[in-house]
C-alpha cells in the first residue's frame, strides 16, 4: 500500500507523525518504507507499506523508490 499526505490544509506532517504512531502499534510483518517529497512551497509525506515475506519486495520497493526520484 502506498499513502502520501498533502499539505493543502497545513496538516500533512501532523498525519505523518500519526501514521508512524499507528504503524509503531502494528505487529512486525510489515515493513514501512517513508519518503518525503518536495511539492509546491512545502512537502508530500508518503509512505510504502509492504509485507516483509512478499516475494516480490525488492522489486516493489525498487520501484517505489524509483517513482519517488522521477518526482525530485
Amino acid at each position: 500500500m502506498i499513502y502520501f499526505c498533502f499539505g493543502d490544509d497545513g496538516y500533512a506532517r501532523h498525519r505523518n507523525i500519526v501514521f508512524n504512531q499507528w504503524f509503531a502499534d502494528l505487529d512486525t510483518s510489515v515493513e514501512k518504507y517513508n519518503s518525503v517529497i518536495p511539492y509546491e512551497d512545502g512537502k508530500v509525506y508518503g509512505a510504502l507499506l509492504v509485507v516483509k515475506e512478499n516475494p516480490l519486495k525488492k522489486l516493489i520497493v525498487d520501484s517505489f523508490n524509483s517513482f519517488l526520484n522521477e518526482l525530485k
